[in-house]
């Protein structure tokens, strides 16, 4: 994950931003700025994005999944879990306003 967010988004805004910027540079104030890496802030997104669709649409998680990023469902499950400490089934059943 980390080479596609540098390849598709921080050389991009480290060149953006100055010429002369390095992708390490950029990141070492990103985690300075945000305390945390690029990468977990997109993981970050994606999974807010998740924890809305399950909370207020009745897309199945597999499509959720896919539709915010995740490599499958399964490991969309995993890294919920870790974050939520709920399956997204559950978190559904417990959140859900449709």
């Amino acid at each position: 994950m980390a080479a596609v967010i540098d390849d598709n988004c921080l050389r991009p805004a480290a060149g953006s931003i100055g010429p002369n910027l390095l992708v390490s540079q950029l990141q070492r104030e990103f985690r300075r700025l945000f305390h945390m890496s690029p990468g977990d802030y997109v993981q970050h997104v994606r999974l807010t994005v998740a924890r809305r669709e399950l909370a207020h649409s009745d897309k199945s998680a597999g499509r959720i999944a896919l539709d915010c990023g995740f490599y499958d469902q399964s490991h969309f499950t995993r890294i919920f879990h870790a974050a939520t400490g709920m399956s997204p089934t559950a978190y559904r059943r417990r959140f859900a306003e449709i």
